[in-house]
């Protein structure tokens, strides 16, 4: 017999041994959970699978936090901030890293009005959940610095797009020093195709102290405002009836703290 006839003989007879044994099975059932596992933790991110993810702070306070995606836009973030400024309400913006560059003056304004600046990736692309660690990284660190030269203030907080945690964006954000956001309610405007109606009716449910809620002060694509330009009056008028007060995500994380709690 050859060596290798052998060979192919043991390992048959062991491939037997562990069928009988149930192993065959037992690892396409571990492997089917693994990777179920993944793709929950990816789609979900208030699970907090691959990385902690804030999506709610407890607080006493009738406090929430309003988060703006995607911009910053001449046209729309300034109609956004405009509205917050006549409710006396703050908020924080996660911006997109080149248009923040474009729009230099305008991401001082949005820290000048007393909001808060954070990451949301230097350019936003449909395929960054499969990126590379390292890719990342680069990426978020590049934007943090770039937001950090315009406002004097670092970065802390990143919110992946389209709200994505893969594995990939979990270490990547890691390596760049910054933490998860998510949200308890979203709008779900960045699609134009988005009703008004429906946005705000997907906020109104998630209404609530502490709540963390996403709407989008620029489109994903285009220049078509979203619905929050439109619905973010009658948002602000609902929660002044429920008692309930926008603050920056510092802010109401300092209010769980029990700190004195910024704007």
């Amino acid at each position: 017999m050859t060596v290798a006839r052998g060979l192919c003989l043991g390992f048959g007879m062991a491939w037997t041994g562990f069928m009988a044994a149930g192993w065959l099975w037992w690892g396409v059932l571990s492997a089917g959970l693994f990777f179920f596992l993944i793709v929950l933790g990816t789609a979900f991110p208030r699970l907090s699978i691959h990385t902690p993810c804030l999506c709610k702070v407890k607080v006493g306070k009738g406090l929430v936090a309003l988060t703006f995606d995607d911009g910053p836009h001449p046209i729309h973030t300034r109609a956004v901030l405009d509205t917050l400024d006549t409710h006396n309400a703050k908020a924080t913006f996660f911006l997109i890293g080149t248009k923040a560059l474009a729009q230099a003056d305008l991401v001082r304004e949005i820290v000048a009005r007393g909001h808060q600046v954070e990451n949301h990736s230097w350019a936003h692309e449909p395929w960054f959940p499969i990126k590379s660690t390292q890719t990342l990284a680069r990426d978020l660190a590049r934007t943090s610095s770039t937001l950090e030269a315009l406002t004097g203030h670092p970065t802390r907080w990143f919110r992946p797009p389209f709200g994505v945690v893969s594995p990939p964006i979990a270490s990547g954000a890691a390596r760049a020093g910054l933490n998860l956001c998510g949200w308890s309610a979203t709008a779900r405007d960045g699609s134009p195709r988005r009703k008004n109606s429906n946005a705000l009716k997907s906020l109104m449910r998630g209404l609530t102290p502490g709540a963390i809620l996403a709407l989008h002060d620029a489109p994903e694509r285009g220049n078509r405002a979203p619905a929050t330009v439109v619905i973010l009056e009658s948002l602000l008028g609902e929660m002044e009836k429920k008692g309930l007060r926008s603050v920056t995500l510092n802010g109401l994380l300092a209010a769980k703290s029990g700190r004195q709690s910024p704007t």
